[in-house]
């Protein structure tokens, strides 16, 4: 299917759609295109200013973070083994053999590794004090 290159409302809910996916560039691309066509929409220019600013926001914060709010590309890596071993490990659980046992062990070691990883990837080194605390609980991506 694709989308009638004149039709600003199709575009604009392209750009909404990518907004929503965080691809801001791609959304800031597509309300200028819708833009282009009707230049006097106002809700369009100001659906492309805040994806601007979004754009804007995230480079900022990519350079001048130094825990970084996203995991690097080994840590990523480990994350997706840790959650298929994760897997992997309660599915043969799940089988009753005599490993069973062993396999939970082992799964719930990597699902613990794999929750340290992300608080490590989202908020920078564990310290164990309130103020670290009070930071991480309230997030809903900790609980």
């Amino acid at each position: 299917m694709e989308l009638d290159p004149q039709w600003t409302k199709g575009l604009s809910r392209k750009g909404d759609a990518l907004f929503a996916l965080k691809r801001y560039t791609e959304s800031y691309n597509s309300y200028n295109a819708a833009l282009r066509i009707s230049p006097n929409d106002t809700t369009l220019s100001n659906k492309r200013d805040q994806a601007q600013a979004a754009i804007a926001n995230t480079n900022s914060s990519s350079t001048t973070s130094s825990s970084g709010t996203t995991p690097t590309r080994f840590l990523g890596t480990i994350l997706n083994y840790l959650r298929l071993a994760t897997v992997f490990l309660t599915l043969i659980y799940l089988i009753p053999t005599p490993i069973s046992t062993t396999c939970f062990r082992y799964a719930s070691a990597a699902a613990a590794l794999n929750y340290l990883i992300c608080l490590y990837a989202t908020h920078g080194r564990p310290q164990f004090n309130m103020a670290y605390a009070e930071k991480v609980l309230p997030e809903p991506t900790c609980m």
